[in-house]
């Protein structure tokens, strides 16, 4: 696949620890828009922990094997994923502690039954990365992942989970895509890739 930037010229790459990356900068989602995978949905399979943070608490976020250094704001929600090595701030950098709060709201409900855990109520669309591939995240940060993982379309921007993270998600079903994505086009997607797609998550 071929995109070119502003300047009319192909990505370059860039090597990590002896891997090859097509390294995107913030074109991350015009990326995923060009790529010709058929877009998917994967939801949350566990309940993922939450806290309130601390003004000035440090949290070590590990994403894909790279550590970066968060600092939290008075109210700030922390949250650690099954599959996290770390914690991480809950949309860190992305407005004020009260938008994050309101966004938090709007995406996790309390566990009914268990103090401290969260269920995610969304639907992720995402499509498969055929290629190594780095680029600026949604939230600001670098994002990266081999081929096999997913990247994550998230507002007017993506961001990527490696292969192994996909621990942590499952397919969504028809019906949940339609009760929490109004409008989605679930109907261009073919049975075949729904199952094929599915397997992959479930091994």
């Amino acid at each position: 696949m071929t995109i070119e930037t502003n300047s009319n010229k192909q990505f370059e790459t860039i090597t990590k620890d002896g891997v090859e990356f097509l390294n995107v900068g913030n074109q991350l989602r015009a990326y995923y828009d060009a790529n010709p995978q058929a877009e998917v949905y994967l939801v949350k399979k566990e309940e993922t922990k939450g806290r309130i943070a601390k003004a000035g608490e440090i949290v070590k976020c590990i994403e894909d094997g790279q550590e970066a250094v968060q600092i939290a704001e008075e109210g700030d929600i922390i949250l650690q994923n099954k599959s996290d090595q770390g914690e991480y701030i809950y949309r860190h950098g992305k407005g004020t502690v009260e938008q994050r709060i309101e966004k938090f709201n709007e995406a996790y409900e309390a566990h009914p039954n268990k103090d401290g855990l969260y269920v995610d109520k969304g639907c992720r669309p995402a499509k498969l990365a055929t290629e190594n591939i780095s680029g600026l995240a949604s939230w600001g940060g670098t994002t990266e992942t081999k081929a096999g993982g997913y990247i994550i379309r998230d507002g007017d921007g993506a961001y990527t989970i490696a292969a192994e993270s996909i621990q942590d998600y499952r397919f969504a079903t028809k019906e949940e895509i339609l009760a929490r994505v109004p409008g989605a086009k679930i109907e261009e997607i073919a049975e075949g890739m729904y199952a094929t797609i599915q397997a992959n998550l479930e091994k």
